[in-house]
């Protein structure tokens, strides 16, 4: 990645220890940003959806790619529960547009997935200012079908009203509840935060 480093410095210790998707894998990356998960996932050979609601970062992330384009898909979406943040989110969130833009096109994963016929996916990333349960929550049917390693910021520790709805607790118990197991990694080099990674467990584990 060269001169594009200083881009993503920030959770390198966690894309170290949790982040591997290999040659021929297939990644969804939510709210992708500026690409820190993405061309890493790129260069080890995966296909990546990229999916973020502003059409400038996702921009910026194509043109930092300068590989197969084959192999990167921009998605111009806010990923969400069905139909978008509720009213009940919107009330207790206060609301930014770096959530999504007040136009912003709605999808969920499991609309992602068909829409695009995927017949694979191997790892997951999210990463959506404090609608990450949202983000499970449409996406159940293809956590249970494709059983993808996932990536998930938690925003507990940073954002107060994330905590009163105890998000992180009900994003790793929607985990386990799929048959995942689920491990906390807390990073603390920047803002304090935790990453759930949940690890699809085999039904004839000792861990289902």
């Amino acid at each position: 990645m060269d001169d594009k480093t200083h881009w993503w410095d920030d959770e390198r210790e966690i894309r170290a220890q949790y982040w591997h998707p290999g040659p021929g894998q297939v990644v969804v990356d939510i709210g992708c940003h500026i690409g820190s998960y993405t061309i890493p996932a790129l260069e080890a050979g995966a296909t990546v959806y990229a999916v973020d609601p502003c059409e400038a970062r996702l921009s910026q992330l194509d043109s930092f790619w300068g590989g197969d384009p084959e192999r990167l898909t921009c998605v111009k979406k806010a990923v969400a529960e069905p139909g978008g943040y509720p009213d009940w989110f919107l009330s207790v969130s206060a609301y930014q547009e770096f959530h999504a833009p007040a136009d912003a096109d709605f999808t969920t994963l499991d609309e992602l997935t068909s829409d695009y016929s995927l017949t694979r996916l191997d790892w997951v990333k999210v990463d959506v200012e404090g609608a990450e349960l949202g983000v499970l929550t449409g996406g159940m049917e293809t956590l249970a079908r494709f059983r993808p390693t996932v990536l998930i910021e938690a925003h507990d520790m940073i954002y107060g009203w994330v905590a009163r709805l105890g998000s992180e607790g009900k994003c790793r118990d929607l985990l386990t509840g799929l048959g995942y197991e689920v491990q906390i990694a807390t990073y603390t080099r920047s803002a304090p935060r935790n990453f759930l990674i949940g690890h699809p467990v085999s039904p004839d584990s000792d861990g289902k």
